[in-house]
């Protein structure tokens, strides 16, 4: 998904090899190319400043993101990914805040502007500002649309299905919903890389095992190995790593997006080694 950053803030590294050690997540260099996201959909929310409950206002507006499966969160310090800057003006009865999306390249991607009435500044009630920032999620969110996120049609049932079979073993013991969500967001990725997830009688078996640790102040640091087996005799054929740094708590709650990131990078280099092995498996 990224050019340059792993969406919500995830900084991948990939590498996929053999044998039953795994291999080292790195954190140095330019990522693999399997690992690379296509996206940066990671907000980091700037509170409008000079206005009252300024930081209430820019909570409504990240959870208003999460309804749109943006991941955000309001930051103070170093940007990841996208940056949403704001500003505030008095307009009498109401106060008027200008949002502005900017890439990481500093471009303006999107703006909106949200009236606030005074009296629900002054409540900060969460869900009647997280209404009133519903439409302004909703622009600030076009430029970050993720095309994969669309259902795949099923083929017709005179089809003949070349989709490559394999196991999933779900996830367990990752914060927030990341079992759930890491989970569902890896099988739409191999269903959308040429591959179909069975409960069973698949030669290939795919297990994930993610780990979340503190790292730097505010970060927490994820690594995440995807081990690839033959069913047949149990080898391992490859172990993709990622790794990076995502804000400290970003991930107690919904994972959102960020799931997909993480699941398409993986994908793409599972993927890879099983078209690898097949066509060894062919020539013999």
């Amino acid at each position: 998904m990224i050019r340059r950053s792993l969406a919500l803030m995830l900084l991948v590294t990939c590498t996929a090899g053999c044998g039953d050690i795994p291999q080292p997540f790195r954190h140095e260099g330019q990522p693999d190319s399997l690992a690379r996201p296509k996206l940066t959909r990671g907000v980091t929310v700037r509170p409008p400043e000079g206005m009252d409950n300024s930081q209430a206002v820019a909570q409504a507006l990240v959870r208003a993101l999460g309804e749109q499966e943006v991941p955000a969160l309001v930051h103070e310090g170093p940007a990841f990914g996208h940056v949403i800057e704001s500003s505030a003006e008095d307009l009498g009865s109401i106060v008027g805040v200008r949002w502005t999306l900017k890439t990481p390249e500093g471009e303006t991607a999107a703006s909106n502007f949200q009236s606030i009435p005074k009296t629900i500044l002054t409540k900060a009630d969460p869900k009647q500002m997280t209404r009133l920032a519903a439409g302004a999620a909703a622009v600030l969110a076009r430029p970050l649309a993720d095309p994969d996120a669309q259902a795949v049609k099923a083929a017709g049932p005179a089809a003949v299905d070349t989709r490559i079979p394999v196991m999933l073993v779900p996830l367990q013991g990752l914060p927030g919903d990341g079992d759930k969500s890491m989970t569902a967001a890896l099988r739409r990725a191999l269903e959308r890389s040429g591959m179909v997830v069975k409960d069973d009688g698949a030669p290939y078996v795919i297990e994930g095992k993610v780990t979340v640790a503190p790292g730097l102040p505010g970060e927490d640091t994820v690594t995440v190995a995807w081990i690839l087996k033959r069913v047949e005799g149990g080898v391992q054929l490859a172990n993709i790593g990622q790794s990076g740094a995502v804000p400290r708590g970003r991930l107690a709650g919904p994972w959102g997006s960020l799931a997909r990131d993480i699941a398409e990078g993986g994908a793409a280099g599972l993927m890879d080694v099983i078209r690898a092995d097949t066509g060894a498996a062919r020539r013999k």
